[in-house]
């Protein structure tokens, strides 16, 4: 059966139990090999790669991402072996009279191809090499091996396999960091660093690439076709290391090339027709293809772009380089734009970008001062405590507690966060130290998260995010054994409640800000108002009024979502600036997002909040900064904000996949009958039960939605951490709650006893109780039911049985 019908009878277990990767299915496309005197071309149905006998190089690469055959275009301006000494030389020029074709396998399984007497130039050969290219079923990967001698000795100021692409955006993936261009007018970045990944992407397709070998390894990013490209490098130096240059191999001195020296070069080069990198999407069935797309759209396409660790250890953008960034050399914005990046950053589930996200929060951590302030950004490496406006804001330490914490929850990663909890405390003590007890309220220095509107004192902004922060800080300590405090942090979030309630509200929201005299400033504001309803600040009939009044904005949904009802001028902004009075952002979307799962608003988050911008990055690619009343793009090209907003709403809201501190709850919101497989998170669900396998450690409480009221559920857990088997029961609102292990080699399955998987293995410990942040039961409509399982991409498919 397919995954698809496996997933309609709702088999919670059906992917583990009957399907296969594609590289091993029986009914994966064959791969196929043609030799004419002209070419060599492999193709199993997901890449088509041409090799080129009379101009010797890797001419076309092509791919299928669904591995039906119906490739793209062509993304390779060819891959050749080329020489730099004072002249350029490439083995596409044309064949040497040596040029050889041996077929080494071929077979519906595999193909492996060798290509002997490839030389750098025809009419005055310095090094010969060996081509081998091997492509198996299923696969999206082809395998390229050069294996290269010179046949004689000069000087020469390179020679390096050049690959020139198609695509438009270049990232190169160091272990000393990371860096990417479009369009560079330097378009030569060299290092000796260790690469662990290039890819490029835009315009329609992408090309990844882990290449290994080389002594050097040199990006190229131009404004003109072939806009990118990676040189492994044999032989030669590029004269400039470490940063964007001009220069070209023209200009590097030259070297020694003795007779006999020999080099063996190795990359594993994964087209795709779409504009994210495909080398490591999981094997198996996955989420819907067009969620799946957009969220490797948005997180390695934009949010990874944002990482200028390689010049710029532990610091972020908030545009790409394009070829340079909007807002210059500034860097690691907590307020909340690194927060947001960093989160698209964990959730992609990729260790080198978990890596990475953990030094954005080190370095601003590292910088805090000795008052608990996190910098509100670094201008280059030097950290600045207010924002563009002078504000001073609390979205720094909020955002940056919010991003240390949302490591800890994505990685597992205890430890760091008993190492840290010191400092994520005394950023903590920088705004509980503005509490006041009389009023139950934050007394705030400035806005939350829009640095130019003048918001202070009591503001609902900053204390309805409060509400969230303290609580998410309480689990933490709780975690690490502090259960006192925890109680106390718990304690004060409800203060901040009753404060806002008792004090800010108005009869249908929440003003802006009361002041110590008594008087209040108000604009109703939308962000702070669906902030309260999304955090439970504001009770059910208090919610819907929000968000009537919010509904009714002329602008509000253009995109997600409008700033407030009533304009912030020239005298309510510092400085004057009105540039963000007038305009949507992603942050307030995603606060939009949040109110929505509260009240169980799925048509507003569906239609409204995330799949218009889902479209937007789907069709694009790359979004701006902001959209006008219409919904038009507005403000700075290739901004961080929106993409981001994609990548969370389909993991938190969407999926509803929330692995906390001490909870693990999984409440899809607008998808069902599903398997979400990024890097160490891996769920499949139905209204049938759940299997998780999810990184972490020790025991966590976890609660399934969706399920059987009052039907009985076999507890399962296999792997490192197993345990004899247990059953739950669920609940009448459909959540089935118990308590188990978790780990990456752990698998947890929650499931009708007799069904597959369920009874396999051991089972988990005695129940446990979700705190009261839970969703409400899902229930999915069959229209929305039967869109969901058309998108099921069946990337492997299953025996029958």
């Amino acid at each position: 059966m397919t995954i698809a019908s496996a997933l309609r009878r709702g088999v919670v277990a059906a992917v583990a139990a009957l399907c296969v990767p594609a590289a091993a299915a029986s009914a994966a496309p064959p791969v196929t090999l043609e030799r004419t005197a002209d070419q060599v071309v492999l193709a199993n149905g997901f890449v088509r790669a041409t090799f080129d006998l009379r101009h010797p190089q890797l001419a076309a690469l092509q791919a299928d991402f669904q591995g039906n055959g119906n490739y793209g275009a062509n993304l390779s301006a060819g891959i050749a072996l080329a020489r730099n000494d004072g002249a350029e030389h490439s083995s596409a020029a044309g064949a040497a009279g040596g040029l050889a074709v041996n077929v080494l396998e071929q077979g519906p399984g595999a193909a492996r191809v060798q290509i002997d007497g490839v030389v750098d130039d025809v009419n005055s050969p310095l090094v010969t090499s060996t081509w081998t290219l091997a492509l198996g079923s299923g696969s999206r990967t082809l395998d390229l091996a050069v294996d290269a001698h010179a046949v004689r000795a000069a000087q020469v100021r390179s020679v390096r396999l050049a690959y020139a692409l198609t695509p438009t955006s270049v990232y190169g993936f160091f272990d000393r960091g990371a860096t990417q261009r479009i369009a560079s007018d330097a378009p030569y970045f060299a290092s000796a660093d260790h690469l662990q990944r290039f890819y490029a992407l835009g315009g329609g397709g992408a090309v990844d690439v882990t290449a290994a070998g080389q002594r050097q390894t040199a990006l190229v990013s131009r404004p003109s076709a072939p806009a990118s490209g990676l040189e492994q490098v044999m032989a030669g130096s590029y004269p400039r290391l470490d940063a964007w240059d001009a220069g070209g191999w023209a200009q590097a001195g030259a070297v020694n090339v003795g007779a006999g020296d020999a080099w063996h070069l190795s990359a594993r080069i994964t087209p795709n027709n779409y504009d994210f990198p495909a080398g490591a999407v999981p094997d198996g069935a996955n989420m819907r293809f067009d969620d799946l797309r957009a969220m490797l759209t948005a997180v390695y396409g934009t949010a990874a772009g944002m990482l200028d660790t390689y010049q710029l250890p532990g610091e972020a953008a908030p545009s790409l380089a394009a070829p340079t960034r909007w807002y210059g050399d500034g860097r690691n914005f907590y307020d909340p734009d690194t927060w947001l990046i960093d989160t698209a950053l964990l959730y992609s589930g990729d260790p080198y970008l978990e890596q990475q996200a953990r030094t954005l929060i080190e370095k601003s951590g590292d910088a805090m001062s000795a008052s608990g302030q996190i910098p509100h950004h670094f201008n280059g490496a030097t950290p600045t405590y207010t924002a563009l406006s002078g504000a001073t804001q609390t979205g720094p330490n909020i955002f940056w507690i919010s991003a240390a914490l949302q490591y800890v929850k994505a990685t597992g990663d205890d430890g760091w966060l008993r190492a840290h909890m010191p400092a994520i405390e005394r950023a903590l003590g920088f705004l509980t130290d503005r509490y006041d007890p009389a009023v139950k309220l934050v007394n705030a220095p400035g806005p939350l998260w829009i640095d130019v509107f003048v918001r202070q004192n009591f503001t609902a902004d900053t204390n309805a995010f409060m509400v969230d922060l303290l609580r998410e800080v309480a689990d933490a300590e709780a975690l690490l054994g502090d259960d006192a405090l925890a109680a106390r942090r718990r304690a004060l979030a409800d203060d901040i409640v009753t404060g806002m309630n008792d004090r800010l509200w108005a009869g249908d929201h929440y003003v802006t800000q009361l002041n110590p005299d008594g008087t209040t400033r108000d604009f109703v504001d939308y962000d702070a108002n669906l902030l309260a309803v999304g955090f439970g600040v504001a009770p059910p009939d208090r919610a819907q009024k929000i968000l009537a009044r919010v509904d009714a904005g002329p602008c509000t949904h253009g995109r997600p979502t409008w700033v407030s009802e009533r304009t912030y001028g020239s005298g309510d902004t510092y400085g004057g600036n009105t540039g963000d009075s007038a305009v949507t952002m992603g942050r307030i979307g995603w606060a939009d997002a949040q109110a929505r799962r509260r009240v169980g608003d799925r048509s507003t988050f569906e239609d409204k909040i995330l799949g218009p911008v889902q479209s937007d990055l789907l069709a694009r690619t790359w979004l701006t900064e902001r959209y006008d009343c219409a919904g038009h793009a507005t403000r700075a090209p290739y901004y961080y904000e929106y993409p981001s907003l994609v990548a969370m709403l389909l993991r938190e809201t969407a999926y509803g996949i929330d692995v906390g501190l001490q909870d693990v709850v999984i409440a899809p919101f607008t998808r069902s009958d599903f398997r979400y497989h990024l890097g160490s998170v891996d769920v499949t669900y139905s209204g049938n039960g759940a299997s998780l396998t999810l990184p972490g450690s020790g025991i966590k409480r976890y609660a399934i939605h969706g399920q059987r009221p009052g039907a009985t559920y076999a507890i399962t857990v296999t792997g490192e951490n197993a345990q004899p088997p247990a059953s739950a029961v669920a609940g009448a609102d459909g959540v089935v709650r118990f308590s188990a292990p978790i780990g990456p080699r752990t698998t947890v399955t929650a499931a009708p006893p007799g069904s597959p998987g369920a009874g396999a293995g051991a089972g988990a410990g005695a129940s446990g109780a979700r705190p009261d942040r839970t969703a409400p039961k899902v229930r999915v409509s069959a229209r929305r039911r039967q869109r969901a399982r058309r998108y099921i991409r069946v990337a492997v498919t299953c025996d029958e049985r």
